[in-house]
């Protein structure tokens, strides 16, 4: 059997994890938008051809695509090996959101 996930219209195969879990690969998006995710658990064959016909979850999240943001300028350009240093990058396309963590 094939798992697949759709984003949208965009059917990708998908990796069985656990009963609980799944992990797909989010397919190329023309532009920012926002995309319901639906998984679909199929019969043998062509996995990503005709898929409209097969059952899919309900698609009760959704997936934002957003565009890749572009790097016109960082300063400085470099910086002591323990680190530290405050890195301005200038460009466009950036988000706000919450800080990530590492």
């Amino acid at each position: 059997q094939v798992l697949l996930c759709k984003f949208g219209e965009q059917a990708t195969p998908a990796t069985f994890v656990s009963a609980s879990e799944v992990l797909c690969a989010s397919p190329p998006a023309a532009a920012t938008s926002l995309e319901p995710l639906s998984v679909s658990l199929v019969g043998s064959g062509d996995a990503l051809s005709g898929y409209a016909a097969l059952e899919w979850s309900e698609a009760t999240r959704n997936f934002t695509f957003y565009s890749q943001p572009t790097i016109d300028f960082i300063s400085p350009w470099d910086g002591y090996v323990a680190g530290g240093a405050s890195v301005t990058v200038v460009g466009s396309g950036f988000r706000g959101g919450p800080s990530p963590s590492v």
